[in-house]
């Protein structure tokens, strides 16, 4: 409770992760029970400065495909201007990726960025993987700087399949009004070299679904339709069913692939009555005598 005429002190404190560097803004709302002031909106400007940065991101994030092998570096800088050098490294959990640093002896400018004396290179690869994985982890690091002798950089390994499905997964959402099928496509997409032709594709319930494979492109793209009957699917079960759909192609690395398909029934809202409030009628009014008879509302000129 602020006096009529006195002041008081609002504390604000923002949080901020080990590495992060360059500008933020923040927003405060302040609620009061002042009748022309009834909001009141601070933005907070300022700029932080991590003791070591790191460009072009404070994380380590590998994206190929199956057996090519990726490489990323990434620059580390010490803002005092000192050099930096890494005592210890330490990737969680091990074996994830490989990672080698060196220092920087002259000033040079690599992929886009300008590293000087002092600084740091650090490069992270995988080697070629022959199947897809998906995987996240750490990186410690013990520097010499006191102000920040150990911080940790999140990394992200990912290895995607030379041929997937787009999407992944089919659903369908059905309701007890809707049309009599429903329909879904999925695309088989190819990468890099990778050329290949749908052989056949089945479902584990053919009573329910239908499957349309439409003509084939360039043999680095092929889509298949799937319908589903609604009456046949509001049979089999009240919730959601799980099913499989597997494709059969010609590529050696995936001659089988599944993808699951889930449906799940809608059941329509009930939509509550609505009740009209029923006024009664007014008489109309009697004429006194000798009063003059008005005409109907709309009778008169201009009407």
């Amino acid at each position: 409770m602020i006096p009529a005429g006195g002041s008081g002190k609002l504390v604000a404190t923002v949080h901020t992760h080990a590495q992060e560097n360059g500008h933020i803004s923040k927003t405060i709302r302040v609620v009061t029970d002042d009748p022309g002031l009834k909001q009141l909106l601070l933005r907070l400007n300022a700029t932080v400065i991590a003791p070591i940065e790191v460009r072009p991101s404070s994380r380590i994030w590998l994206s190929t495909w199956e057996d090519v092998p990726a490489k990323v570096h990434l620059l580390l800088h010490r803002q005092d201007g000192k050099p930096l050098k890494i005592m210890a490294l330490q990737v969680e959990p091990p074996g994830l990726m490989k990672l080698t640093w060196s220092s920087v002896t002259s000033a040079e400018r690599v992929r886009g960025l300008r590293a000087g004396p002092g600084d740091v290179w650090l490069t992270a690869s995988v080697q070629a993987v022959p199947h897809a994985i998906s995987r996240s982890g750490k990186v410690h690091i013990t520097t010499n700087d006191p102000r920040q002798k150990t911080f940790i950089l999140p990394l992200f390994v990912q290895v995607r399949p030379t041929l997937e499905a787009v999407p992944p997964q089919l659903r369908f959402f059905v309701g007890d009004r809707g049309p009599q099928e429903y329909w879904r496509v999925v695309e088989l997409r190819a990468h890099g070299s990778t050329r290949f032709h749908i052989r056949s594709v089945q479902t584990d319930r053919p009573a329910l679904f239908k499957v349309v494979i439409m003509p084939p492109g360039l043999g680095t793209s092929e889509k298949i339709r799937i319908g589903l009957d609604r009456d046949a699917a509001l049979k089999v079960a009240a919730g959601t069913f799980r099913s499989t759909m597997t494709i059969k192609t010609d590529d050696a690395k995936h001659p089988v692939m599944t993808i699951p398909v889930i449906v799940t029934r809608q059941r329509a809202m009930r939509v509550r009555p609505t009740f009209r409030v029923l006024r009664p009628k007014t008489a109309p009014a009697q004429k006194k005598p000798g009063e003059p008879q008005l005409p109907p509302p709309g009778s008169g000129p201009g009407f």
